[in-house]
C-alpha cells in the first residue's frame, strides 16, 4: 500500500507483546496481528512494477491478454488478519492476499523502517489462461514467484523469474516441450530484436492494409484435411529438431537481423534463417512473409515461404497459398513445423514483439548431438506429440515417420519396434484404434531429422 496515491478501507492494528522504544524504533520486538476489513488501493511504484510482471507472464500464457492498466488497476483487499513482526528494524509478514485484474496475488516478507523491501509475490495461473488451450492444463495450480527488492519508491523485480517459468512450461506443461520451449520469458526480456521497427511495424500495417482485399476466415471453419496430413506427416521429425535446437541455445539471449538474414544466440552461435511470417494477436491473424510486402523482405529470404506456396497449389492445400488466415486454422507453430519438413529446415524459432511474433526457419544444421540425446528426443517427441495433437491413426503416422528416417521397423499386432544391429531399440505399444498406450526405448541411432 506504500507510496499509493489512495487508500479506502477500515484497518486494526494489535500489539500483543514486545517493547517499543519510540526514541529508537530499530531496537523494537513487537508481534501482532493487523485486522484488514476490506480495502481499495490505488498502486504505487511497487505494485505498478508486479502488475507490469502480471502482464509479462500473461502474454506467455495468453495469446491475447487482456492487460491490467498499471496506472489505474485498484488493489482489493480482502478482509483478513495478517500476523506481523517488528524486529530489528524490519516488518515481518506473510501472505497477504489482495486483488489486482481479478487475480489474487500474495506477499510474504519484509519491509525496513528505511523503506528497503524484500518481497517474495506469488502470482497464480488463473484457470481462465489456461481453459482455451489443453496444452496448459497441467499447469493449473501453478504460481510464480516474484523476488522484490531496493525500495518501496524504487523497486527492483528479479526478471529472471520469467525465465525459470518458461523452464517449466517445457518440463511440467504438456506440450511446452514443442510451444513454448522457444518462448522462454527469460529469451523475450533479453532478446535484441534488431528489425529496426519496418519489420514489426510492417507486420501490423500488412494485415490491417489486406483486411479487405483478402476473405476472412468463416466463422467456425477448421483446417482443412489436406493440411490436417501434411501437419501429422511432419509432427514428429520437426518436433525432434525442436528439442534438439532447444538442446543447443538452452538459454541463451537472441538478435535477428532482418537485412542478413541471421539468427544469433548469445555470442557464439549464429544461423542463417528463412522468414516464414509474422502472427498478428491484435487480428488473430497469420501473413505469410511473401505477402508482407511492407516490410521489404530480401527476396533470397523468401525462398522457404515460397516453396511452400508453390507446394501448396501443387497439392491443393488452401492454406498456404492464402496471404492471411486466422490462427484458429494456421498459427506460427504449425507454419514452423510443416515448413521445417517441407522446406527441409533444421528447426523454425519463434521471435516475439509487442502485439505479435516473427517465425523464422533456421536452415543451417545444428550442433551435432550424442546418440543417446536423439534416442531421448525421439522418445519424448512421439510420447509428447501424441498426446497433445489430434492425429487420428497414430500408429501409422510412428510407422512412416521411422521408415522415413530408415530405420528398420518390425511390426507385430499392435507392437511396434525400431531395430538396430537385430536388436530392438524401440519399442511402442497401441491399442485397437491406433492410439499410442506405452513407449520404451534403450538406445539406437541418431536422429538425422
Amino acid at each position: 500500500m506504500a507510496n499509493g496515491t489512495a487508500v479506502n478501507g477500515r484497518f486494526t492494528l494489535e500489539a500483543n507483546s514486545g517493547r517499543l522504544p519510540f526514541s529508537n524504533l530499530h531496537e523494537a520486538e513487537v508481534e501482532g496481528r493487523l485486522l484488514i476489513h476490506e480495502a481499495t488501493v490505488s498502486p504505487g511504484p511497487l505494485m505498478r512494477d508486479v502488475i507490469d510482471m502480471v502482464n509479462q507472464l500473461q502474454a506467455i500464457v495468453v495469446r491475447r491478454p487482456r492487460n491490467i492498466p498499471r496506472d489505474r488497476a485498484l488493489l482489493k483487499i480482502e478482509d483478513q488478519t495478517i500476523s506481523y513482526r517488528l524486529s530489528r528494524g524490519r516488518v515481518h509478514h506473510e501472505e497477504i492476499r489482495f486483488q489486482v485484474g481479478g487475480i489474487t496475488l500474495t506477499s510474504s516478507g519484509s519491509v525496513g523502517l528505511d523503506e528497503t523491501v524484500n518481497l517474495v509475490v506469488q502470482i497464480p495461473l488463473p484457470e481462465s489462461w489456461l481453459t482455451k488451450s489443453p496444452l496448459l492444463q497441467s499447469l493449473k495450480g501453478e504460481a510464480v514467484p516474484l523476488v522484490i527488492t531496493g525500495t518501496l519508491s524504487r523497486p527492483s523485480v528479479d526478471g529472471r523469474v520469467l525465465g525459470d517459468f518458461g523452464k517449466r512450461i517445457g518440463a511440467k506443461a504438456a506440450g511446452g516441450l514443442l510451444r513454448r520451449i522457444l518462448e522462454k520469458a527469460g529469451l523475450m526480456i533479453r532478446a535484441t530484436f534488431l528489425v529496426v521497427g519496418v519489420l514489426v511495424a510492417g507486420c501490423g500495417r500488412d494485415v490491417a492494409n489486406e483486411r479487405d482485399a483478402i476473405a476472412p476466415v468463416a466463422e467456425g471453419e477448421v483446417r482443412s484435411e489436406p493440411l490436417q496430413e501434411l501437419f501429422a506427416r511432419h509432427v514428429l521429425s520437426s518436433f525432434v529438431k525442436q528439442l534438439r535446437l532447444a538442446d543447443v541455445v538452452r538459454d541463451e539471449s537472441w538478435q535477428f537481423d532482418k537485412a542478413s538474414g541471421t539468427l544469433r544466440f548469445g555470442d557464439s552461435i549464429e544461423y542463417r534463417v528463412q522468414v516464414l511470417g509474422p502472427e498478428s494477436h491484435g487480428s488473430d491473424t497469420w501473413l505469410w512473409a511473401w505477402a508482407n510486402e511492407a516490410s521489404k523482405i530480401p527476396p533470397g529470404h523468401l525462398v522457404a515461404a515460397n516453396r511452400l506456396r508453390t507446394f501448396g497449389h501443387e497439392q491443393g492445400i488452401d492454406e498456404l497459398t492464402t496471404a492471411m488466415v486466422s490462427l484458429d486454422i494456421l498459427d506460427g507453430h504449425t507454419a514452423g513445423m510443416i515448413a521445417s519438413g517441407v522446406a527441409v529446415g533444421n528447426a523454425y524459432f519463434r521471435c516475439p514483439y509487442e502485439g505479435g511474433a516473427m517465425f523464422v526457419l533456421i536452415t543451417d544444421p545444428l550442433t551435432d548431438s550424442p546418440v543417446e540425446a536423439d534416442v531421448i528426443r525421439t522418445t519424448r517427441a512421439i510420447a509428447e506429440a501424441f498426446s497433445n495433437f489430434e492425429i487420428s491413426n497414430q500408429r501409422q503416422v510412428m510407422l512412416a515417420y521411422l521408415r522415413q528416417r530408415g530405420i528398420e521397423v518390425q511390426v507385430e499386432g499392435q507392437t511396434v519396434q525400431a531395430v538396430s544391429e537385430g536388436k530392438p531399440w524401440f519399442t511402442a505399444e497401441f491399442d485397437e484404434s491406433n492410439r499410442l498406450t506405452s513407449i520404451k526405448a534403450t538406445a539406437g541411432p541418431s536422429a538425422d531429422d
